[in-house]
């Protein structure tokens, strides 16, 4: 017999526990756990609904999740990364894909309200390009000598925002102008959705750029030798080829310019490049002043601008001998002293250019959308600026 009632009791609840099963014993420990009464038994039905509809409220709660970071990820890779790629850098320095579409925006712009259309470029790496040499000349001015002050930015901003500026001779005129020029720049920047101070600054690396090349156009000796040289530019194999069994034959070297010559920027008609110094075609100077006259001698070098080899048949009739350097020579020379000095300032920065086909892609888009939308209004601005004048 059992020794008291209270082990009776016990004993009978441990009995009791190891005949209860298993799954009931399971729904005792969770009612318990969510706060029912422990005696109270949870049909299995409802039991299983109540899963059901926890299991469809935590699912549904999961895609939710995952939507709103689709959309989040979405909206991050096409509104927000974009404009902060980096598609350059030097030193401590970094140019974005948002930097570059600003500089074209501008450029766009002020050429249409200065009815340039040529002037337009669609071209990212262009743009890109010209930022570099500005950025690096700025960085660099100081040891040039070269500094735009306030008073340069300022002719700058109204010479391309108001060309007639400097026609004006009266006072009234002038305070005419000075009150157009303001109403135009706030126009032209909220239009542009960019700082007027960022527009200044724009435009003082662009003022020290052009300052950098005088300064090396300054270098340009008035004197230098010169020889008198014609010249045929080939860029495809079948072209180099068909240019040079056709001088061999003995035929006109001036005809078979005509007919050949890919060089439409320095060359006339028939091959004719004229008196040329040293420094203005360093690539090829070495042919230019080591040869015979009337002799026909062949390069091939990379060319600069498409990358592409280039061939060139070249003919000297004259020289060489010192002579007057022209007008259009001695800016060659001087942006071959430009460029010398920029190139080893572009690699003692370390500058490198990181422009992806998805970067180019965004701005060019970005930029195309904006001058859509903008049209209207630079309409406006040049329509305003034309009834000011009269």
């Amino acid at each position: 017999m059992p020794k008291n009632k209270k082990d009776v009791t016990s004993s009978g609840q441990s009995t009791l526990k190891n005949a209860m099963p298993k799954a009931a014993r399971r729904r005792r420990r969770y009612s318990s756990l969510i706060g029912l009464d422990s005696t109270s038994a949870v049909p299995p039905r409802i039991e299983r609904e109540q899963r059901t509809r926890r299991l469809i409220l935590a699912v549904s709660a999961a895609v939710g999740m995952i939507v709103i970071g689709v959309i989040f990820i979405g909206y991050y890779l096409t509104n927000i990364a974009p404009p902060r790629e980096v598609v350059a850098e030097f030193y401590e320095n970094q140019i974005t894909a948002d930097d570059v579409k600003k500089q074209m925006k501008i450029q766009s712009s002020q050429a249409i309200l200065n009815n340039n259309f040529e002037g337009l470029n669609f071209n990212p790496g262009d743009i890109l390009n010209a930022m570099a040499q500005t950025a690096i000349t700025r960085f660099y001015s100081s040891e040039l000598g070269l500094k735009a002050d306030y008073n340069q930015v300022e002719q700058e901003i109204l010479s391309r925002l108001i060309p007639e500026f400097e026609q004006r001779k009266t006072e009234e005129e002038f305070t005419q102008l000075q009150e157009e020029f303001k109403r135009t720049l706030i126009e032209f920047v909220e239009l542009l959705k960019i700082d007027e101070e960022y527009y200044r600054e724009v435009l003082a690396g662009q003022i020290l750029l052009g300052d950098s090349f005088t300064y090396f156009a300054n270098k340009v000796p008035q004197e230098n030798e010169e020889v008198f040289a014609y010249w045929i530019k080939a860029s495809t194999k079948n072209k180099v080829e068909e240019v040079r069994q056709k001088l061999l034959d003995g035929e006109e070297f001036k005809d078979v310019a005509r007919e050949y010559n890919e060089d439409i920027t320095h060359a006339a008609e028939d091959g004719e490049i004229g008196w040329v110094p040293r420094g203005a075609f360093p690539e090829i100077e070495t042919v230019l002043f080591n040869s015979q006259l009337n002799s026909i001698e062949e390069i091939t070098i990379t060319d600069v601008y498409t990358g592409r080899d280039a061939t060139y048949f070249i003919l000297l009739t004259d020289g060489p001998e010192l002579r007057t350097i022209s007008d259009k020579m001695r800016v060659l020379v001087s942006k071959n002293l430009y460029f010398d000095w920029f190139s080893t300032k572009q690699i003692e920065s370390g500058f490198n250019i990181l422009l992806t086909e998805k970067s180019s892609s965004w701005i060019n888009t970005e930029v195309s959308e904006f001058l859509l939308d903008a049209m209207p209004q630079l309409e406006e601005l040049i329509v305003g600026s034309s009834q000011d004048e009269e």
